[in-house]
């Protein structure tokens, strides 16, 4: 088996998607959790200066997509990106959905005023208070600002709320008729979707409207089963 080292903050959905990945592929690996304090210091490993990255036998691959991907075609069964170019090409498309457009509002929310301070401790609750108090407005902003220039953060908590809905409604319809997104087993798109999702459902206004959707908690129970879930 490859030497396989994920470098990763936990609480990112990028890194647990990586993680789902390597789990579902029955892949052994270890991960280092990257220290707060030395963020400037991952452009020495990763030229993207992002996380996640993995060392794979000594390899650097970045880019939570690129990785999974260099994984499939590494370590092919059990698939996660299907044959059929259709379905491939729906894998592909909601793989990205997931991380360019349920990212923001995971991010919005979470790190939004009605969150931020439980959501912050799961980021920095090793560091010293000290340190803690220093980071915290610095993090506020930046996450305020990244959400502003994307455009959902802009929106109000009743905008939000009706967004979440729609997404809530759109995968609930997705897996409802197989239990998966894209055809009869777990993709690379479950994966993405339900890593993104969640975490919209870990702030207060996604944990209200996943209360009310039954059949997703179930499909989010089904996925994190199978790809043995370790959500910070």
């Amino acid at each position: 088996m490859p030497k396989v080292t994920l470098y990763q903050f936990a609480v990112s959905p990028f890194c647990d998607k990586v993680r789902r990945v390597l789990f579902y592929k029955n892949i052994p690996f270890e991960t280092y959790e990257w220290p707060l304090a030395e963020v400037p210091r991952i452009q020495e490993r990763n030229p993207t200066g992002k996380l996640p990255f993995i060392e794979w036998d000594g390899e650097v691959i970045g880019d939570s997509t690129d990785i999974a991907l260099a994984i499939e075609e590494r370590v092919p069964d059990p698939p996660l990106v299907p044959a059929d170019p259709l379905e491939r090409a729906l894998v592909l498309a909601l793989e990205d959905w997931a991380d360019e457009s349920l990212y923001f509002y995971e991010m919005c929310l979470r790190f939004g005023d009605e969150d931020f301070d439980r959501t912050f401790l799961k980021v920095a609750g090793s560091l010293p208070e000290e340190m803690r108090s220093g980071l915290a407005p610095l993090l506020r902003e930046n996450f305020r600002q990244i959400t502003s220039t994307q455009g959902v953060g802009r929106k109000t908590k009743e905008q939000l709320a009706r967004d979440v809905d729609r997404l809530f409604d759109t995968i609930d319809a997705l897996q409802r008729r197989t239990g998966f997104v894209v055809g009869n087993s777990l993709t690379l798109a479950d994966v993405a979707i339900v890593c993104q999702a969640e975490c919209i459902s870990d702030s207060s206004l996604g944990a209200s409207a996943l209360m009310r959707r039954p059949g997703l908690q179930e499909y989010f129970r089904r996925i994190d089963a199978l790809t043995h879930a370790q959500r910070s």
